[in-house]
């Protein structure tokens, strides 16, 4: 991530949001979408983010393993602090 300006992330989740809205449309192909807000013991964070990565190489390789790929799907995962941050404010006007 060093490599990206922090332009190009923001222009990356915007498009993804994007599409994953679009998804919702779709009601043929299987999507999933999801979150969840917990409380965490901030020490136990190398011990979660070890799992987030465990899942992520397990899913890749049982996807690898499969020679009929014919769509392709994005996963994201995303876990950061909620809090002591300072809240965006929306432009009501428009």
């Amino acid at each position: 991530m060093e490599d990206f300006t922090q332009a190009t992330i923001d222009r990356l989740w915007s498009q993804v949001q994007k599409l994953a809205l679009a998804s919702l449309n779709d009601r043929i192909r299987i999507h999933e979408h999801s979150s969840m807000t917990l409380a965490v013991d901030s020490q136990r964070l190398p011990e979660i983010t070890e799992k987030i990565a465990r899942f992520r190489s397990e899913l890749l390789e049982l996807l690898q393993s499969d020679r009929s790929q014919d769509d392709v799907y994005r996963l994201e995962i995303n876990l950061f602090p909620i809090t002591q941050i300072q809240p965006i404010k929306e432009n009501i006007d428009g």
